[in-house]
């Protein structure tokens, strides 16, 4: 078994998904591969990053069976892309458009103090 097979194994099982650390530790807990290198964690997220959908990898494989669907920890959450409860895509696009609701309300916040403010400068002026 390859690594990126025993990262899919795991994440087939999770499907909320799982750092590359949180992997890491399953694939050693169920005995799926032996590691030899020095930070096993790294060669995990190295090999999950040449498969993740979105992710520029100088050494990218053609085959995208993974996906970031969220954060942990300042981490990336990894699922694999057929895995249909885990949609960063979407939850990212619902928060933008929050971000551009947020954005309508202060502008029109702003406006309305500008607005009061150049109406109690009027009658400032307007008593002299």
């Amino acid at each position: 078994m390859t690594i990126h097979e025993a990262v899919s194994v795991v994440l087939s099982e999770y499907k909320d998904g799982l750092t590359a650390e949180e992997i890491y530790n399953r694939i050693i807990e169920k005995g799926l591969y032996k590691f030899g290198a020095k930070n096993p964690v790294n060669i995990v997220h190295i090999e999950i990053s040449r498969r993740c959908k979105g992710v520029n990898y100088s050494n990218p494989s053609k085959e995208r069976i993974f996906k970031i669907c969220g954060q942990k920890n300042n981490k990336a959450i990894y699922c694999l892309i057929d895995n249909g409860s885990c949609d960063f895509e979407t939850s990212l696009d619902e928060k933008i458009e929050k971000l551009k609701k947020k954005i309508k309300l202060l502008e029109k916040e702003y406006i309305e103090a500008i607005y009061e403010l150049q109406s109690l400068e009027f009658e400032k002026n307007r008593k002299l």
